[in-house]
């Protein structure tokens, strides 16, 4: 029961500090190789309460039999014990030598258990079967597996030989006192039951030693273990935590001289970026994929911080504000949107878990996403569960239909400032053109920052901005950028030239 419990706070732990660092640790391996380490080594707390108590019980037992064969010969005694030096030096060592290899190649093991994920999952199912790659998957888990397991059996297979060789000594001296001990008795000093009475003590005190130094040696290997706890709780953050002002609502924001390189990155994703826009205006951000659009916004809710520059709210610079404040102020639809395997309610609701609501609000918001057609044909209605997780009769939605799903929860968050990153990427043309008359709709008195490569209904915006090479390369409204025929002009023919290329294309 208690080891349970234990768990469970353990995972609370991991899963409270997770998701209160900064969003920069995502970006590095050693993250995911904490996580493993302290997955794989969540007993060791437990374990170091029982190997404590046995410590603790071993010690009573070893100095009782010690006293007892003190009476036999001192000598002796302290020679067994001093025999198990050289066994528990070698057992510290094994123990840190294991840990050092576990940490060196826990890569490797989050290595084995993607792969094992990828076979097991069915964000991957369709096409392991329609590449034909599951043997080449499972083949790949065995080669990883055979090359971590050979260099794990090499340093077990040594360090088990060498224990076994210095095990064999104390040993050799515990039968050597046997027989001085039978000795005594044929020339009369000790008794038969003098014998009795000293072999088992001799079990005893080889026995309980053992066990003093096996639970000498578990403890230190769980005090490495639980010091990647500490290490974890340790972790400062640079974005999360810091600030002190609550922002309240959004008026202006400016990028002044703005550059932001990613952790491990040699090149700036934006440089010199200067940008400003009131908070009721329209404004698409346009580009090539890689142009730093997405960056942007990233910087905007405050989840990186500029590596040069200033971000400004109503003029002041964005690091004194709390990053929580911050994001209330903001609805955001992400390129890399997730729905949730919960009801179609939940996963609207989720973006703003405390505001009061009716089920006739969430359907208002739900006819203009889209998702009321969604619901009309689900039985359950809002109650529907996506996909089949946890539900047999969940919903398998399309790309579009989750898509509509992450607009309606977007739309419920009701911020300041209305965010899209790439919203209409999953959506027929159809229910493009419908967004795009929506957002106008739900942006009355709202500021929109709408994030695309796609041009075909930009002209909705107040502004465009251009952004090439992480900087503004041009800045005006749809019929400005046309008339001064720059690189939106060329963007825009050229995807207007093969929409029509491609409706030729079909017709023949």
């Amino acid at each position: 029961m208690h080891d349970i419990m234990l768990e469970n706070h353990l995972n609370r732990f991991i899963n409270k500090k997770s998701a209160a660092i900064d969003i920069s640790y995502y970006d590095r391996p050693s993250y995911y190789d904490k996580l493993k380490l302290m997955r794989t080594n969540s007993s060791a707390i437990t374990k170091s309460v029982w190997d404590i108590v046995n410590l603790v019980s071993s010690t009573a037992i070893f100095i009782t039999a010690f006293i007892v064969m003190v009476d036999f010969s001192i000598l002796w005694s302290a020679i067994i014990v001093v025999s198990y030096v050289p066994v528990a030096f070698c057992e510290q060592l094994y123990i840190k030598k294991i840990y050092n290899w576990q940490v060196k190649n826990i890569g490797e093991e989050r290595k084995l258990q993607y792969i094992a994920d990828i076979l097991v999952q069915k964000t991957h199912a369709k096409e392991i079967r329609v590449f034909s790659i599951a043997a080449h998957l499972i083949g790949l888990y065995s080669s990883i597996w055979s090359a971590w397991f050979a260099k794990k059996k090499s340093i077990m297979k040594k360090w088990s030989i060498i224990s076994m060789l210095l095990s064999c000594i104390p040993q050799v001296l515990t039968a050597f006192v046997l027989v001085l001990l039978g000795q005594s008795i044929i020339e009369g000093q000790n008794s038969i039951g003098d014998f009795s009475l000293y072999s088992g003590m001799i079990a005893q005190l080889i026995s309980s030693l053992f066990l003093v130094i096996f639970s000498i040696a578990q403890i230190s290997d769980n005090k490495l273990k639980i010091k990647d706890y500490r290490e974890f709780q340790d972790w400062e953050n640079t974005v999360e935590g810091t600030g002190e002002v609550e922002l309240q609502s959004i008026e202006t924001i400016e990028f002044d001289q703005v550059s932001f390189m990613y952790p491990g990155n040699k090149k700036d994703t934006i440089s010199d970026f200067n940008f400003s826009l009131s908070s009721k205006e329209k404004i698409a951000l346009v580009g090539v994929n890689g142009a730093g659009k997405s960056t942007l916004v990233k910087l905007l809710l405050r989840f990186y911080d500029a590596t040069r520059g200033r971000i400004l709210i109503n003029g002041t610079d964005i690091r004194v504000f709390t990053p929580e404040s911050i994001r209330k102020c903001y609805s955001v639809m992400f390129q890399d949107y997730t729905n949730y395997a919960f009801t179609i309610r939940d996963n609207i609701k989720i973006s703003n878990i405390q505001k009061p609501y009716e089920d006739s609000h969430i359907m208002e918001i739900c006819k203009l996403s889209g998702v009321e057609k969604i619901i009309n044909r689900c039985e359950k209605g809002l109650d529907t569960y996506l996909f089949r997780l946890f539900e047999e009769n969940g919903e398998e939605l399309s790309g579009g239909e989750n898509q509509k799903i992450a607009l309606a929860r977007t739309f419920f968050r009701d911020g300041d400032i209305i965010i899209m990153d790439e919203p209409s990427s999953s959506l027929d043309p159809e229910s493009e053109h419908e967004l795009f008359e929506k957002m106008v709709e739900l942006g009355k008195g709202k500021g929109i920052i709408m994030i695309t490569h796609k041009l075909s209904n930009v002209a909705i915006a107040d502004r465009i901005v251009v952004i090439e090479n992480g900087k503004v390369h041009e800045d005006g409204s749809h019929e400005e950028l046309m008339r001064k025929d720059g690189r939106y002009a060329e963007l825009y023919r050229l995807q207007a030239e093969n929409y029509v290329d491609g409706i030729r294309t079909i017709s023949k």
